[in-house]
Parts: structure tokens; sequence; C-alpha cells
């Protein structure tokens, strides 16, 4: 007769619960990063726009380190996925992706078109106010800082939580929707919150933060040139109907 086999204890958890990723993220990020603003403003007199590039960058770093040193002791790329992917899984997430994200436009479509039943169109909802920064600092903020950072947050961190403790459909659903109610006004709610669960579904199937991160710089650095073009195109030609026209509100 076999002696029966020791019952192994699950791992623990290496990443933080949802409750903790709330608290932190969705409830602590807003008091904590004005009062770190205010205080680098004073400090180094620097602008509000890089103050604020400040910030969010420490604040990701130090919310991953905390993470890292409280609950894992793996390497450090290892535990934020950050090894590098095979060139085969960035074609294949670039491929999906684009098809994902035509899916995913088309959804938030549909969202406009059901809130334009109830007269309430994009120019209702409240949006990110861009005014005051220049084209080139909005690129770098987005194209280079915001895909860092939010991958960070939401796929390195928060997925990861969600992934330890729930379905994998539950938890891309989650950590999405906590990444729309991030961006903080109803047109990005909508968008991010989409873009979100199309960039969860490609971290799970190739566990690789580089993909995610790629693919968000990319598809920031699209919208960025479409809202640069567009802008050209009203103040060039303000007659022109292309240039009003409401399907640009479609991506974020």
């Amino acid at each position: 007769m076999k002696p029966s086999e020791p019952i192994s204890e699950p791992a623990p958890p290496e990443y933080p619960g949802l409750g903790v990723s709330v608290l932190v993220v969705l409830v602590l990020f807003d008091p904590i990063s004005s009062w770190l603003m205010d205080a680098v403003e004073w400090l180094f007199d620097i602008d509000y726009l890089y103050s604020w590039a400040v910030v969010r960058v420490h604040f990701t770093a130090v919310f991953a380190l905390v993470c890292y040193h409280l609950l894992s002791t793996r390497d450090f790329a290892a535990y934020l996925a950050l090894q590098r992917a095979s060139w085969r899984a960035y074609v294949w997430a670039l491929g999906g992706y684009v098809g994902v994200i035509c899916f995913a436009i088309g959804c938030v479509g549909i969202v406009y078109l059901t809130l334009s039943l109830f007269d309430i169109h994009g120019d209702h909802l409240s949006k990110p106010d861009y005014s005051g920064r220049s084209w080139s600092y909005n690129f770098v903020s987005s194209v280079i800082l915001a895909p860092l950072t939010e991958e960070v947050i939401f796929r390195g961190l928060v997925l990861q939580g969600l992934l330890e403790r729930y379905s994998p459909r539950f938890s891309i659903v989650i950590s999405a929707l906590m990444f729309g109610i991030w961006h903080g006004n109803t047109q990005q709610l909508i968008g991010a919150t989409i873009i979100g669960l199309c960039l969860g579904w490609v971290f799970t199937k190739t566990r690789s933060l580089w993909v995610v991160i790629g693919l968000h710089a990319t598809q920031n650095a699209s919208v960025d040139f479409r809202d640069y073009f567009f802008q050209t195109l009203r103040s060039d030609e303000p007659s022109n109907p292309l240039a009003n026209t409401p399907w640009y509100e479609l991506a974020i």
C-alpha cells in the first residue's frame, strides 16, 4: 500500500487583491497625486503638466515595488511579466488586436448610437481637457508614459492579482472597468473600458507586459495622429464636412 502523498499547500498570492487594488488605484491615487503635485510644483517650480507626469511615474514605481517586496520572492522582471516575448507573439498579438480593436470601435459606436436615442451625444459627455498642452507633450505623455505606467498597474499588478483569485473572464472585465474609471471622464470611461478588455485578453494569451505596452502605445499614437489630423483639417478647412464628422469620437 502506497503511502499517501502530502497535500501541497496552495501558493500564497503574489499580487494585490481586488480590495487593495480598488483602494490604492481608484480611491487613494487622486488625493495622493494632488498632494504630491502641489509639493512638486512648490519645490521645483515646474509646470502642472510636468509635475503630473513626475507624480504618475513615481506612484506607479512605488506601488509596484511595495507589492513586489511584500508579496513576491521572484525576479522583479518576471513578477511584472516583463520577460521578452518571441517575435511570433508580437505578430500574433498585433494581428489579433487589429481584429479585436475593430470590434471594440464597433461596440463604442453602438454605445454612442444607443445614447443618441436618449438625445445624449458626445458633446454632452465629460472628456479630458488637453487645452494648453503642446502636441509633443501629448505624444510623450500618451505614447511613452501612459502605456508604461498604466500597463504596469492594470495588467502587471491588478489583472495578475485577479487572475490568481478569479476566472480569466471575470478578471479581464473587472480590470477593464477599473481601467475605464481610472481615466476620470465619461467619454474615456466608455472607450478605455473596451480597450482594457482587448488588452486584458491579449495579456492572458501572451503573458508578456511588453506586448500590451507596445499595443497600448500604438493605439495611443494612432489617436494622437488622428487628433492632429482633424485639428489641422478643421483649422485649414472649417467648412469641410469631413472635419465635423462624429466618427472620430469612437476611439480614445
